[in-house]
């Protein structure tokens, strides 16, 4: 992550820094935009539609909560709704359409996590009750930096939970792609640029070179197309947004 001090538009969009890993646009109103919300929605469908697995969180008017990488603010939204009572943050690089829905218990924050822990009043070390982050994919060069720096802003013995993708493709089973040449440049692509397309399957392993104890890892398969819906009717959306995408781009 990078800060989002130099911003600069190349039309029809916009971005946040020209530095930054993360390389996808920001500009409001976009089929970016409308990508975002209907993922969001999607991944809520496919996990049974709660954005949390972390149970046990407390809603008090003490309690805060981190949403990093916040995006639309669609994710942060949907936990203040879930723990009314809670403060609830969402940081991004870029600043967030506010949405005349906001739950009053939600501020945002624009910055770098690795510049404004520690640093920010409303981002100090040993102050939160749960941090969550989700698909940080296509922006993360050094993942045991972050979840160290996650650690760090911790209150002593509180949860974190992080959900990213593995960039692997399957048929009946058996992995696929291996030849596909757009997959091989897609990966080189990232590869040169720090970024790791299979860090949902190395989480657990970071999570541990980072110093977190008691990790817990689940796994969904995402369809490609609405060929899961019978077999898995929660899986349906997720086939659908991906269907969507494949036309969009």
């Amino acid at each position: 992550m990078s800060s989002p001090s130099v911003a600069f538009q190349q039309h029809p969009h916009t971005y946040h820094d020209t530095k930054a890993a993360y390389l996808l646009p920001n500009s409001c109103r976009t089929a970016e935009q409308e990508r975002l919300a209907g993922q969001a929605a999607a991944l809520k469908a496919l996990v049974g539609g709660n954005v949390l697995h972390t149970t046990a969180l407390p809603d008090s008017p003490d309690a805060r909560f981190l949403d990093i990488g916040c995006g639309t603010g669609s994710v942060t939204y949907d936990i203040a709704r879930q723990f009314p009572s809670a403060k609830v943050y969402g940081l991004d690089l870029s600043a967030i359409q506010i949405l005349d829905d906001k739950p009053p218990n939600v501020e945002f924050v624009k910055g770098d996590l690795f510049e404004l822990a520690g640093h920010d009043e409303r981002l100090q070390l040993g102050s939160f009750d749960f941090v969550f982050s989700r698909l940080l994919i296509c922006g993360m060069t050094d993942w045991v930096k972050y979840l160290k720096t996650v650690a760090s802003l911790l209150k002593r013995g509180a949860p974190c939970e992080f959900q990213e993708y593995t960039w692997e493709h399957y048929r009946d089973g058996k992995r696929v792609g291996l030849e596909w040449r757009w997959l091989q440049a897609a990966r080189a692509g990232a590869k040169k640029r720090g970024l790791d397309l299979d860090c949902g399957k190395h989480m657990a392993g970071y999570a541990h070179n980072a110093g977190l104890v008691g990790i817990t890892q689940k796994t969904y398969d995402v369809p490609a197309g609405t060929w899961m819906a019978k077999s898995n009717p929660q899986a349906e959306i997720m086939g659908i947004d991906s269907e969507r995408a494949e036309i969009v781009f």
